[in-house]
């Protein structure tokens, strides 16, 4: 499931781009932190989660719920989840909170490009927190060190490789948080539909990682190439006890990853 917001007409594509980034990250941090949730979480709150998620008729609306219930306790730990502080709707948590846009139309700006700055170079990441204070000079864009970097003393980094104007880096970075959303709900979703002991098999892989979105990645692949037909457990059974455990190396993994895409864009 590709996730794409709708925007606002009148706006340019640049700034309908910003737009979607801004969205999207905003989804995936909440579908991540649901994940970090299941896999941190005592037995009995994580099968509470569970539970909530597998009853919900709407799974994108439970994973937002649950996150912003967990955000009114951030330092909770085991027992923040009871029932009753995650709320039926985020707007019981907060009843100012503003009505959120379910739409999953592909809709896009159909505004005229306007010019932007987004031919531009990308500037280090220096000089874009220091704007506003005192700077010696406008990023330069050279590498690996630009000018207003090596007269200050400051480490130059770059947000993206060179070569790349900022829309480019923009698109980039939208193209790669869209990715880490999908691969966090197809991980959900596995969770929500496998048997039991598959479930737990994946959030203690989930709990043992090093590298908590490495994990959630390879899952993900590993769901994709056997995707799940109503709530039959044995394909997710299957792909946790048989598939996982295999991708240990990052080339294999990698490897195993493109393996995955190509038989689901070829329809499983």
């Amino acid at each position: 499931m590709r996730c794409v917001f709708p925007v606002p007409e009148g706006l340019s594509q640049r700034e309908a781009q910003k737009q979607q980034l801004t969205q999207m990250t905003g989804v995936h941090e909440k579908s991540r932190r649901v994940l970090e949730l299941l896999s941190s979480s005592p037995y009995g709150a994580s099968l509470d989660i569970l539970q909530k998620l597998r009853q919900a008729r709407n799974l994108d609306e439970a994973i937002e719920d649950i996150a912003d219930a967990s955000l009114l306790l951030p330092n909770a730990k085991g027992d923040w989840f009871d029932g009753k502080a995650c709320p039926a709707t985020a707007s019981a948590a907060s009843p100012d909170k503003r009505p959120r846009a379910r739409s999953r139309t592909n809709c896009v700006a159909t505004a005229a490009e306007k010019k932007t700055p987004g031919d531009s170079r990308v500037q280090c990441m220096p000089h874009k927190k220091s704007q506003g204070e005192q700077h010696p000079s406008h990023c330069d864009g050279i590498r690996p060190c630009c000018h207003a970097c090596s007269v200050s003393k400051t480490a130059c980094v770059y947000s993206a490789p060179e070569g790349l104007t900022v829309r480019l880096a923009e698109r980039d970075e939208l193209s790669r948080v869209s990715k880490a959303y999908e691969s966090s709900r197809q991980v959900l979703k596995l969770l929500c539909e496998s048997a039991d002991d598959a479930t737990w098999e994946i959030l203690q892989r989930l709990k043992d990682s090093e590298h908590f979105d490495d994990t959630i990645q390879s899952i993900a692949d590993a769901a994709l190439l056997l995707p799940l037909n109503g709530n039959d457990g044995e394909h997710c059974s299957y792909a946790a006890h048989i598939l996982l455990p295999q991708i240990t190396e990052p080339a294999i993994r990698d490897v195993f990853a493109k393996a995955c895409r190509v038989l689901h864009e070829m329809g499983g």
